[in-house]
């Protein structure tokens, strides 16, 4: 088993396409199809069914997908700090859930980094689930996400909320009527989010169309039309020019979040000042 094998692994269970994984990785569909075999003979299990036009993972392939981004991660953190001079920078590795970054995190960092000058950053988009593991195995220093988790050893801050509102392509139509049509986008803001969702819309059809990033719910409405739950700071834009539309009936659900880290960290002052920062500067949206 090796890196390589290992990144076409993950690029493949996202593409489910050996052409497309190929293309993206710069490397032969043939080159693909081997390091994907030797994986499988090094783990002893096959990872992918290869039905034409139909990759799907298999039952081991699920479960080792995540520790396949865990090591790819560790690795890229390894290969970032020993470039590092240790002399001049520290390096700080920051997890968010994606729809976080989409909603003006990004920018909140890197205002941050330009306050500093004996810090190196490492930027890290995952699922909530896999953010868990990662501060909690080291591979990040510190994570920004929706929940408090309950695991001895971690320390959560609380350091701001979004306000997330409908907002639809659509004029003048009522919240549930939008969410009846097959152009509303679900967006994954958080269980909290999910359960707040379900009891202020409790009889909508299952929306046909979910994201996990908020930018592709957004680039949706944009392209298609439609309607969705975003962050107000990351539509100002398109409020101000009318290309979305609040949807007045619709509740405002606000949705608070965390800065999570170990409270063993060895970069504990960094994390105070970062922490310090978010939280007495609101979320600016993505274009600043």
């Amino acid at each position: 088993m090796d890196i390589a094998q290992l990144k076409t692994f993950v690029e493949l269970s996202r593409t489910r396409h050996f052409g497309k994984a190929a293309k993206s990785l710069f490397i032969t569909q043939s080159t693909v199809s081997v390091r994907i075999r030797m994986l499988e003979e090094d783990l002893g299990v096959r990872l992918l069914t290869r039905d034409r036009n139909n990759i799907q993972l298999t039952v081991a392939g699920t479960r080792f997908l995540p520790l396949a981004e865990q090591m790819l991660n560790t690795w890229n953190l390894a290969k970032q700090t020993t470039g590092l001079d240790s002399e001049s920078k520290t390096l700080l590795s920051i997890g968010a859930v994606f729809s976080l970054w989409d909603a003006g995190l990004r920018k909140g960092i890197y205002d941050f980094y330009q306050t500093q000058e004996t810090i190196a950053i490492n930027l890290v988009a995952q699922a909530q689930e896999q953010l868990y593991r990662s501060i909690v195995e080291g591979s990040v220093d510190l994570c920004i996400m929706y929940e408090q988790p309950k695991v001895s050893g971690l320390e959560a801050l609380s350091i701001g909320s979004l306000e997330l509102i409908l907002v639809s392509t659509h004029k003048n139509i009522n919240s549930k009527d939008l969410m009846e049509r097959p152009d509303y986008v679900l967006v994954n803001w958080g269980t909290a989010f999910s359960l707040l969702h379900a009891k202020n819309f409790p009889n909508i059809p299952v929306p046909s169309i979910r994201v996990d990033f908020a930018r592709l719910a957004l680039e949706y409405l944009l392209e298609y039309g439609g309607s969705t739950y975003l962050a107000q700071s990351m539509i100002i834009p398109e409020l101000t020019e009318n290309i979305l539309h609040p949807v007045e009936d619709a509740p405002v659900i606000n949705r608070e979040f965390f800065l999570v880290y170990k409270t063993s960290t060895s970069k504990i002052d960094i994390i105070n000042n970062i922490a310090d920062f978010l939280g007495r500067n609101k979320l600016p949206s993505p274009d600043g």
